[in-house]
């Protein structure tokens, strides 16, 4: 008895094919898309073998042609495809696809306060995973951290000096180096290297 799928084709809803690796013997999958307004809602095509009276779903159905299928902005929904033999015996397809970008960088962090000119890196100016701004006079204790996204990524920042905020006030209770660490998370939920934002907050 078959109760395989003999083709199935994912694509966005722009006509992009998304590469499952499609295997009628595999039956479970789990991919990421985008979360870009343009790939939504994805599109998909499920096929059997009408030579052996299999079917999906419901008995003379062999195939289901530019299906829509979407998902919530930054969820997980489950795409399931129900092939049963001509005897009823049924064998199901999964597809996990999560919608959310994998953007684990960011544009660019701003530094301003009172006492301190405000000043604009790019994530470039970090050398060796660190950028540093050099001597700040003791009568600062306190700079505006803002981090700059990159357009649409809807990543997120967790720092140990602003807290998990893409802006905030990093306070100064020392003198000499102090350093602020921080990464990005991805909508996707992983994370890029740790980075660090180093001054020297000189003695009185």
């Amino acid at each position: 008895t078959d109760n395989s799928l003999e083709s199935f084709i994912l694509k966005t809803n722009n006509g992009e094919i998304i590469d499952l690796g499609f295997l009628s013997s595999k039956p479970n999958y789990t991919i990421t898309i985008d979360d870009r307004e343009e790939l939504w809602p994805l599109i998909y095509t499920a096929k059997v073998n009408e030579q052996n009276y299999a079917y999906i779903g419901t008995k003379g159905t062999t195939s289901l042609i530019d299906q829509q299928f979407n998902v919530l902005s930054g969820a997980t929904s489950t795409l399931t495809i129900q092939v049963y033999s001509e005897g009823g015996v049924l064998n199901t397809y999964t597809i996990n696809i999560k919608r959310a970008n994998d953007v684990k960088t960011f544009d660019s962090v701003t530094v301003s306060g009172t006492g301190f000119v405000t000043q604009t890196f790019s994530a470039d100016q970090f050398i060796s995973g660190v950028l540093d701004i050099g001597n700040i006079a003791y009568n600062i204790d306190r700079l505006n951290v803002t981090f700059n996204m990159v357009d649409g990524s809807k990543s997120t920042i967790e720092s140990n000096f602003i807290g998990n905020s893409q802006s905030g006030i990093w306070l100064f209770s020392k003198t000499g180096l102090i350093e602020g660490q921080f990464r990005v998370k991805s909508q996707a939920g992983n994370f890029g290297e740790y980075l660090k934002i180093r001054v020297n907050r000189q003695v009185a």
